[in-house]
């Protein structure tokens, strides 16, 4: 009789297998997935180290590999666009716990932006105020005037709203995954300036 680990590792194969196969869809997936994930232990919130690091530093390889799987389940490949992130990381101690990339004014479009390219939180780490912790960083590091924009991935919006972002109408895919536009403008000026540029745009907004 098989142990109660290795049912659920069988169940998890199978589930992939139907993922492959195209008999169940990406948000079944996930919320199958997530039923049988231990509850975080670490609920309480607590006081990380923020450390600036480099893009090519080998732990940020391995959480930026974290967020692949998690979101797509496969690694990065040199196929994805890659941008020049700066990356801040959160640490328990010298555990790595999660990690923020962001790029200030990336491209043209994105003068006085700057672009939040990815976010990830451990799973023992999330409920923590790690998260919140990483955010308020890059405001740190975000220079005066300018307006944080981002591609929330569909389950973590909300992480975004309570942290003041506004939902736009603009979404885009990528591996089969929902991203929606949001965009946190730092300052009355800035709002203003976001709002004047979409105004002509039909129901651009869904919130602020």
């Amino acid at each position: 009789q098989l142990s109660a680990e290795r049912q659920i590792e069988v169940y998890l194969t199978s589930l992939k297998k139907q993922l492959k196969e195209g008999l169940i869809d990406r948000d079944e997936y996930d919320t199958s997935v997530a039923r049988l994930k231990p509850k975080a232990k670490m609920t309480a919130r607590k006081v990380f180290s923020i450390e600036e690091m480099t893009q090519d530093d080998e732990l940020v390889g391995r959480l930026e590999t974290l967020y692949y799987r998690e979101l797509f389940g496969r690694k990065p490949s040199e196929k994805d666009h890659k941008l020049e992130n700066e990356v801040l990381v959160g640490k328990d101690d010298q555990q790595l716990a999660g990690a923020i990339w962001y790029a200030i004014e990336p491209t043209k479009a994105y003068k006085k932006c700057v672009y939040l390219d990815m976010v990830f939180v451990g799973n023992e780490y999330r409920k923590t105020g790690l998260g919140t912790q990483l955010m308020f960083n890059l405001l740190s590091q975000t220079p005066e005037g300018h307006s944080i924009i981002t591609y929330a991935w569909k389950p973590v919006i909300d992480f975004y709203r309570r942290h003041g972002f506004l939902s736009t109408d603009e979404e885009s895919t990528k591996g089969g995954q929902l991203f929606l536009k949001m965009v946190l403008p730092l300052t009355k000026k800035s709002f203003d300036k976001y709002c004047r540029e979409k105004a002509h745009v039909e129901n651009y907004f869904d919130a602020y």
